[in-house]
């Protein structure tokens, strides 16, 4: 039962390992903010994952923190920007499904939602283009697509869009249908998945590959991964001492209620026996008087 709590309590605190900074992939936030970092990468990935031009990338931010009041569940964004015709982008790296992503993207896009609608505006259209994009190394939807794309459209009339200017792209490093997608995302997901081994005559992703290079070779980042690591360290052993006093929390509690249990039985028994001899005072008394309880269990052998 121990054993059992312990697992539990694992499973529900689980922190990353520690990783050099040059042993990293683009599937860890921190070397994939550090890459995007550079907007003429950050606009061509877009690109790659839009199929399309966008205009110059205008703002950017990295793990950004949005709330929409303190009262309320805010978010950190991993990678956040904007274009020149103000459309607003999230890209978030997910390594783990956690069965809850298509709601997180629609909490995302609110909270961007929120921060791009300047106080006090009244037009509704002043509201910025929005796309929330979500890159999983895993399949979120099990149809084996390297992309999947999401939009607002109307359930009664066919191919009729909402037009509310939101878009959420969920995206498959293990996608399965070349066929059906462009060349450059495929090779890009795979990049992402397999940075340190990946070999390829892609243009594109040999820029990616050279500014993954250039960050992993730059002290400056080091640095900054150095200190985000003893911050993790520390958070890690936070969350250690967190996770004994939970478990020892959860064994006080079995044990004690294991115990309720046991005297529970142990008592019906010795009422059983009791009753079964008519030593009604002897009951009365076992049920005041915990010492002669527990007489009575030794004499009766009751376990």
């Amino acid at each position: 039962m121990k054993e059992e709590i312990k697992r539990k309590a694992g499973q529900r605190r689980q922190v990353p390992c520690h990783k050099d900074l040059k042993d990293l992939q683009l599937t860890d936030h921190f070397l994939f903010g550090e890459v995007m970092h550079d907007t003429e990468i950050c606009k061509m990935v877009l690109e790659i994952i839009l199929g399309r031009k966008v205009s110059a990338i205008k703002t950017f931010g990295r793990e950004q923190w949005m709330e929409a009041h303190p009262s309320y569940k805010g978010v950190r964004l991993d990678v956040c920007f904007a274009d020149e015709e103000e459309t607003a982008y999230s890209i978030e790296i997910q390594n783990t499904n956690r069965y809850n992503i298509p709601r997180r993207s629609r909490h995302y896009q609110s909270m961007i939602d929120v921060k791009i609608m300047p106080k006090g505006e009244i037009d509704y259209n002043c509201l910025s283009d929005s796309i929330v994009i979500f890159i999983c190394s895993f399949d979120l939807f099990g149809y084996g697509r390297y992309c999947y794309t999401f939009e607002n459209l109307c359930l009664e009339e066919a191919g009729l869009s909402l037009g509310d200017g939101s878009r959420k792209i969920f995206l498959n490093t293990k996608g399965s249908n070349e066929a059906e997608t462009s060349s450059d995302l495929v090779d890009f997901l795979r990049c992402v998945e397999n940075t340190n081994e990946i070999r390829t005559d892609n243009e594109k992703i040999c820029r990616i590959l050279k500014r993954v290079k250039t960050v992993k070779n730059d002290a400056e980042v080091e640095g900054r991964y150095m200190t985000t690591e003893q911050w993790m360290n520390e958070m890690r052993y936070e969350i250690r001492e967190e996770v004994r006093e939970e478990v020892k929390e959860e064994i006080r509690e079995e044990v004690l209620e294991e115990g309720k249990e046991k005297e529970a039985h142990r008592y019906g028994a010795l009422t059983i026996v009791l009753l079964a001899q008519k030593r009604y005072g002897d009951l009365e008394r076992a049920a005041k008087d915990k010492v002669f309880r527990e007489r009575m269990y030794r004499q009766f052998e009751i376990q």
